[in-house]
């Protein structure tokens, strides 16, 4: 990820990890006597130099062992901790102790937790949350865990703006609870001496430079860091873009780390600022991202980071390009290289995976056809950020309402007054509207803006015409003929099929009748 995208922008982040997992492969912890296989701690939280600055996402639940593996974690040069109340947690099994989202229902201990391990480090603490958890799920509830938590030292929040539903699956999770982003702006509303950076639902740049520009102080893409990982090579821009249309420049900050390579971890979370060492060059293209990454993966084979055997190490470094093609026509063809490479434990273990690289992108320009005539284009054009438009405030286009032809103006109750006999002026029985009242107007009558899901047989503000003066009924006559309706059409709908049927068994009856005895 920092070969697609140089520099700082945006923040990369650790998958959960959990407390006791570090502490029981950290030699300097008494847990480690248990654990005779152990590793050590590269494989669990190790990390390029090049992929910072990184934050160290933590799960856990007791604010002892938090706390050590916070310190172990800023040993090791990550630039935050993060305690996750976010990921739904399982209800059965051993999985079911309080971490995750089951935090939330104990905000206490949350903040118990954020304070145990600030008294240890001196990195920001940050906390991932829900808008709630099962029934705890109201906006009330949400503001009291945030003012409790913040209570504790904690000044930055990462809301995944959907609650969470304990023993669903996880997959679900992520869009059965329906996204409410409202929420978010509220929070900032609500708490302006705190960070709100917004999670879920975000699937490109364009959305993400919308949220920003709408105010949020960051946003946060998971998954879609994997699915697509190169469109972040336009982050400097959409961050350029998102700060300008909010009248706001950029203040340039320094990172200690700078440019640098490394594969993608966990999520991305974009600040709201970018720094200086982005840089001012043109995005990568993705010959170039190749490039880079064959030399990370030279210098990561020769030091086996992972402590793993050869193929599973050449696997790993495999993964993160899977997608570099993601939605373009090339895509399926670089997608089946990489995975045909994969599945060739032999070829993993005799090749390295810089050579290997290299044959996925010859067989990629050898493609026959529209693909093999567009790959080179593809690996050496250079991509541009096209915000997305505005939209533009106007009124929908009126449809046709649902109307029955009694309905419609000169219907029975409006019919026009017959000669000597004069009508009042608002229907039968009816007082005389006033002028400019709504739903009156005979231009208006038959049509009208609605929602899909609103009848427009019931009296609505967005309906005119359809009802009396001012939304009312239209008449007595009217109202007779609707209850009468009302009281035949169930009626109707079971007599009918009932003398059908009866009407079908009488002819059948009546033909067997008639067909002539054989006399034996």
């Amino acid at each position: 990820m920092r070969i697609i995208s140089p520099g700082a922008c945006p923040q990369l982040w650790s998958e959960m990890t959990w407390d006791r997992a570090i502490l029981y492969n950290a030699p300097s912890e008494p847990e480690y006597a248990g654990n005779p296989d152990s590793g050590g701690l590269e494989p669990i939280i190790g990390f390029s130099p090049g992929e910072r600055p990184l934050v160290l996402q933590l799960g856990g639940a007791d604010p002892e062992p938090l706390a050590r593996s916070a310190r172990l974690a800023e040993a090791a040069g990550y630039d935050e901790i993060n305690l996750n109340c976010g990921c739904p947690a399982q209800t059965k099994g051993r999985s079911r102790n309080c971490f995750g989202a089951r935090l939330m229902f104990e905000p206490q201990r949350v903040a118990d937790c954020c304070a145990a391990i600030l008294g240890v480090v001196r990195l920001p603490v940050s906390v991932k949350i829900r808008l709630g958890v099962n029934e705890c799920d109201s906006y009330a509830q949400l503001t009291a865990f945030v003012r409790l938590v913040a209570g504790a030292g904690v000044r930055h929040f990462i809301v995944h703006a959907r609650k969470a539903i304990l023993g669903l699956d996880p997959t679900k999770n992520r869009s059965v609870p329906p996204l409410r982003h409202e929420w978010v702006f509220a929070l900032l509303d609500d708490f302006p001496h705190l960070r709100f950076h917004i999670n879920g639902g975000v699937a490109s740049l364009q959305q993400a430079a919308a949220l920003l520009r709408a105010g949020v102080h960051g946003v946060m893409i998971g998954r879609r860091a994997s699915a697509d990982p190169y469109m972040f090579a336009l982050t400097r821009e959409a961050v350029a873009y998102a700060f300008a249309a909010r009248g706001e420049e950029s203040q340039p900050k320094q990172n200690a780390a700078g440019g640098g390579d490394g594969a993608s971890r966990g999520a991305c979370d974009w600040d709201t600022r970018p720094c200086a060492s982005c840089g001012a060059g043109p995005p990568p293209t993705r010959r170039e991202v190749l490039t880079g990454y064959a030399a990370y993966c030279s210098r990561a084979q020769a030091a086996n980071w992972e402590k793993n055997k050869p193929e599973r190490t050449a696997r790993a470094l495999l993964a993160p390009v899977l997608n570099l093609f993601h939605n373009t026509p090339a895509s399926r063809v670089w997608k089946h290289a990489i995975m045909n490479a994969s599945a060739d434990a032999g070829r993993l273990h005799a090749e390295p995976v810089a050579l290997i690289l290299q044959g996925c992108v010859d067989a990629l320009l050898a493609s026959p056809g529209a693909v093999g005539e567009c790959a080179p284009a593809l690996l050496h054009q250079r991509p541009s950020f096209a915000p997305d438009p505005l939209p533009v405030e106007q009124e929908p286009p009126p449809r046709p309402c649902r109307v029955r032809p009694d309905d419609r103006a000169g219907g029975p109750d409006e019919r026009r007054p017959r000669a000597g006999k004069p009508q009042p002026a608002g229907g039968k029985g009816g007082d005389a509207a006033p002028a400019g009242a709504p739903g009156v107007s005979p231009t208006k009558v038959g049509f009208c803006v609605f929602s899909s899901h609103k009848s427009t047989d019931e009296p609505t503000d967005e309906c005119p015409g359809l009802h009396g003066p001012a939304g009312g009924a239209r008449g007595d006559g009217q109202a007779t003929r609707r209850g009468m309706e009302a009281l035949l059409d169930p009626l109707t709908r079971v007599l009918l099929p009932v003398l059908a049927s009866a009407c079908v068994a009488a002819l059948a009856l009546a033909a067997v009748g008639s067909i002539p005895r054989r006399r034996w």
